[in-house]
């Protein structure tokens, strides 16, 4: 009896900016490359085996993954059945992705893999990660730096500091 074992996929794809037309961005769907997560145990991971030997304590790092040029990536270790936590380190100029949690359970349909004369069952989870793209701001606040007014009210010997934010701005022509 052979123990069925897991393996995540993950295709991340992103917006990116495509132009600006009318005041406004247009952006296409596109693959991320370079995208680091983190594969996590949920739960205490037991070997499925018999012998119920620990193999990941809980919030233990299973596997780190990096998104190839196509947006793609994939664990390279055959993951016991238990419950994970996929971690992305969202790229600086996306909008946060929540964790997902899944499990790989036995009541999950595994698909059979013949590599040379051994036989082996796989559970395959794929995840379609797609990530927003923060809209570019610019922010301004006026503060009154000293006010030489009893009534609150500016008048011409007051010194006002003005300072503008630039935030999320992507490359491209302007």
């Amino acid at each position: 009896h052979q123990a069925v074992k897991g393996k995540v996929n993950i295709t991340a794809k992103g917006e990116h900016v495509a132009g600006f037309e009318d005041g406004t961005f247009i952006y296409e769907m596109g693959s991320l490359a370079g995208v680091e997560y983190e594969l996590i145990a949920a739960e205490d991971i037991y070997s499925s085996d018999g012998n119920g030997c620990l193999l990941y304590e809980k919030n233990t790092l299973v596997e780190s993954l990096t998104t190839d040029d196509s947006g793609n990536a994939s664990t390279t270790i055959d993951l016991p059945l238990g419950t994970y936590i996929l971690h992305e380190h969202t790229p600086d100029n996306y909008m946060k992705c929540e964790d997902m949690t899944f499990s790989i359970s036995s009541g999950d349909v595994a698909i059979e893999q013949c590599i040379g004369t051994t036989i082996s069952k796989k559970i395959i989870k794929s995840f379609n990660i797609h990530n927003k793209i923060k809209e570019p701001t610019i922010e301004t606040s006026a503060i009154n730096v000293t006010s030489n007014s009893k009534t609150g009210k500016p008048t011409k010997q007051d010194i006002i500091s003005d300072a503008i934010y630039y935030k999320n701005l992507v490359e491209g022509n302007t």
